[in-house]
């Protein structure tokens, strides 16, 4: 009841959810312990979305009042018609684009509402609620006020009609409220442990407070606000006639109604997942947004507002061992009674009463702030997307403060994605060729390709003689490597046992691997996805280790990488030439080294037999040994400009016979 208020539909709107979308809900649900109806988040946003309509189609009794002007209460009978005719556009747009989530496999869409975005968003419609009940408990009658800043215009409301309390009225809110906490916090819990019986102390409240309204009349001998005094509240017997959704009000109602659909049905989930992992088995989203979509889209025939699940009542129904749909469907049948015989004896309700249990209950989720401590330690940004949410839904709105968290959310995650993600396994020292070992630690896409490759290239991986210290523990294939190249000497030769006109005329260095020669290695074991604009960065990444002299491994290339690589020619074959594969980095660093040992002892053999054919050459070649020489070397020329002077050979390896000379 309380949340047909907040929706501005009149109280007994909020019994129809539970009814109306239950008996479809339960029918295709995959959840067996989610039972949806009326909550908070959707009636609120309903009540903007309602406000913000009529303004569009001010009927003449109201012309004169405008989104942020008090409504009255004469009249409002007639501004609840509208209302109800301008609130099932929202259920109907909703109903209709969960089924379409669900048609075109939607699902996650479902996920965009994060938790930093929906507690603070709940715990917000929750005090506006309250605070629309707190007047009715003492028995003030306060106008409706629609706009911004609602919160706070409610309280100051409240306290300039603070004089006009009722004694009555508030000495029933003060009784309700004792018993319902002095029962729910002592009686109940020895009771569940010993009967295993939840009391509706609630409803016996509800049931007694009717019963002595009636018997001594308050409202007409004590003054004493009562249910029956509200608009939209007591209706014929029976159950309602479903009725179509006004084509009027259809056009300017889908915005409220795509929020509304994302709301509920990440509330839905967010209510039905931790008793599905409690008792082990699995929520299925679609079928999910099957049965919510339906349960609106049939609902909007009986003027109800979107309905969704809440953590409370999916606890409660676990607590009494519900484990099927069927205790939503005795729920519904039992509110399907009330609203077919009993509505007419809730005239005689006090507002303080109702309204005293609706405050208790939604105050239970206001404990979501203690929440917020251990969010701030596990996320300083998730925190500051908290507080920002809840106080951009009390300074200004639900829904203003809705679409703040959320734009929020969504411009933090896309800088997050262009943020580049890698991290190094190694920084080997310069005596040997370097070989570092880079993984990736996301997708490389059109969101943060360019970023990737720029702080790749402009870090000092690719530096050689670098003291740069490791970002993680070196690799102990790396440190293999690299204490097997530092303990064997690197094979040369000496010029002087072959000739002396050729020691005198060429001077050379054999190493073919120069000495700021580099190796890439990218692990591709974390890359899931790769685009046009991340084959076309690698392509990029290439050219400038080219460039560097610097070789570029890729490892453990999943599936869908290397069909991507394959389909836009990416691969060794294509668009990277000069790049290698391995399986793993294992593989990639054991390849690497016999590369370096294979160059290191098979060219200076072939350099030691050029030289020898040199010095053997006649005299006329006096003036042209060192040409001579490189021309069978085959060296080209950017390797002559790199080699340096002579080196000494090991003579226990390089010692030649001098019957061959």
């Amino acid at each position: 009841m309380g949340t047909g208020m907040a929706a501005n539909v009149g109280p007994l709107y909020g019994v129809h959810l539970t009814f109306f979308p239950g008996l479809i809900y339960a029918i295709f649900a995959s959840s067996r312990h989610n039972s949806i109806g009326a909550f908070a988040p959707s009636a609120a946003l309903a009540g903007v979305g309602v406000a913000r309509t009529r303004k569009m189609f001010a009927d003449p009794f109201m012309a004169n009042l405008t989104y942020s002007e008090l409504v009255s209460e004469a009249g409002l009978a007639d501004v609840l018609h509208q209302h109800q005719g301008i609130v099932v556009g929202f259920t109907f747009w909703a109903g209709l684009f969960q089924l379409a989530m669900a048609l075109f496999c939607l699902q996650p869409l479902s996920k965009i509402l994060p938790f930093s975005v929906l507690d603070p968003f709940n715990c917000a419609c929750s005090l506006q609620i309250i605070l629309v009940q707190i007047p009715n408990m003492l028995g003030i009658g306060l106008d409706r006020f629609y706009g911004l800043n609602k919160h706070i215009n409610l309280i100051i409301m409240l306290f300039q009609q603070a004089k006009k309390a009722g004694g009555l009225d508030t000495l029933l809110a003060m009784l309700t409220a004792s018993i319902t906490i002095g029962f729910r916090e002592f009686i109940q819990p020895s009771l569940f442990r010993k009967v295993k019986l939840i009391v509706p102390v609630e409803f016996i409240l509800m049931v007694a407070a009717i019963g002595l309204s009636y018997a001594f009349d308050l409202s007409g001998r004590y003054g004493v606000r009562i249910a029956g005094n509200s608009p939209g509240l007591v209706r014929p017997i029976g159950i309602p006639s479903p009725t179509m959704p006004s084509f009027e009000y259809l056009p300017h109602s889908f915005f409220e109604g795509m929020l509304a659909a994302l709301v509920s049905i990440a509330v839905c989930l967010q209510a039905a997942k931790p008793s599905s992992r409690k008792h082990g088995y699995k929520v299925d989203v679609k079928q999910e947004l099957v049965a919510l979509g339906s349960a609106n889209l049939f609902s909007s025939f009986f003027a109800c507002f979107p309905a969704s699940s809440n953590i409370g009542r999916v606890t409660v129904l676990d607590s009494i061992k519900s484990r099927s749909q069927l205790s939503t469907l005795f729920a519904c049948l039992l509110t399907g009674l009330l609203l077919g015989f009993a509505s007419q004896t809730l005239h005689y309700l006090p507002l303080s009463v109702i309204a005293t249990i609706i405050t208790l209950t939604l105050a239970v989720s206001l404990k979501l702030f203690e929440d917020l401590p251990a969010v701030w330690a596990a996320s300083k940004l998730d925190a500051f997307q908290w507080v920002l949410t809840f106080i951009a839904c009390v300074l200004l709105d639900v829904e203003w403060g809705l679409l703040i968290g959320l734009g929020f959310s969504l411009l933090r995650d896309q800088f997050l994605q262009q943020l580049p993600h890698w991290v190094t396994l190694d920084s080997p020292e310069a005596s040997a060729p370097p070989s570092k070992v880079v993984v990736v630690g996301s997708s490389i896409d059109h969101h943060n390709a360019e970023s990737l490759v720029e702080s790749l290239l402009k870090s000092d991986l690719l530096e050689p003689n670098r003291d740069a210290p490791s970002r993680l523990v070196r690799h102990p294939i790396i440190e293999k490597v690299i204490r097997k190249r530092r303990d064997k000497p690197v094979p040369t030769i000496d010029l002087s046992l072959v000739s002396s006109k050729a020691a005198q005329s060429a001077t050379i260095a054999v190493r073919t691997v120069p000495a700021d020669r580099a190796y890439l290695i990218l692990d591709c074991t974390l890359l899931t996805h790769v685009d046009a604009a991340g084959v076309r960065a690698l392509n990029y990444l290439m050219t400038e280790l080219v460039k560097r002299n610097t070789g570029l491994w890729f490892t453990a290339i999943n599936g869908p990488v290397s069909t991507v690589l394959e389909k836009t020619k990416a691969g060794s074959r294509a668009a990277l030439p000069l790049a290698k594969f391995a399986p793993s980095v294992d593989e990639a660093l054991r390849l690497i080294d016999q590369e370096v040992r294979y160059n290191l002892t098979a060219v200076p053999d072939l350099a030691r037999r050029n030289a020898i054919e040199v010095s053997t050459r006649p005299e006329n070649t006096e003036n042209k040994t060192t040409e001579a020489f490189w021309e069978v070397t085959a060296q080209p020329e950017t390797v002559r400009e790199t080699t340096g002077a002579s080196v000494t050979s090991d003579t226990a390896d390089n010692e030649m016979p001098s019957g061959d000379l």
